[in-house]
């Protein structure tokens, strides 16, 4: 069983492949999260893989992620975390750090669609302000024996939001 670490860095630029933290050349990291999930949208339980995405720039990543697309299974899942410089270690919000922020009506920073899958959320910073939106949503039922952790995650919304 491999495991997959791709990298996610907001000073990086579109079309890099992220097998690297580097924001220049072919390797570079996905600028968005979201860039990173559709690139690498695969069946992890036939490649016998588990996948990190390392998280890392001190720009809001501002484009809402939906895991949708996946095979997942209880030894083959996703893992989304900040990579190591980026980790908050004050519980405090902190804007010079990775964070997913929004501001539209109806967003979901991190979504979940309905279907059997495992996904990691772990010490991600999450904000959103506009109406009815949210920092991280399960949407549906996850599925029978799948599981969804939301671990040491900053989450920070306003009055219409959560």
């Amino acid at each position: 069983m491999a495991v997959v670490t791709r990298f996610v860095n907001t000073a990086s630029s579109s079309g890099g492949d992220g097998t690297t933290n580097n924001t220049t050349g072919a390797t570079r990291a996905y600028v968005s999260l979201s860039a990173a999930e559709a690139a690498e949208q695969t069946n992890l339980v036939t490649d016998g893989d588990n996948i990190i995405f390392l998280c890392t720039g001190s720009s809001a990543d501002t484009t809402a992620t939906t895991f949708a697309g996946w095979t997942t299974g209880s030894a083959n899942d996703i893992v989304v975390k900040p990579n190591t410089a980026d980790e908050s270690t004050t519980g405090i919000y902190d804007t010079g750090k990775y964070r997913l922020e929004t501001s539209g009506t109806y967003e979901n920073n991190i979504a979940m669609s309905s279907g059997g899958q495992w996904l990691t959320v772990q010490g991600i910073q999450s904000s959103v302000t506009g109406a009815n939106s949210h920092c991280i949503h399960v949407v549906g039922s996850s599925g029978q024996g799948s599981k969804t952790f939301i671990v040491y995650c900053i989450l920070h919304g306003d009055s219409d939001s959560t």
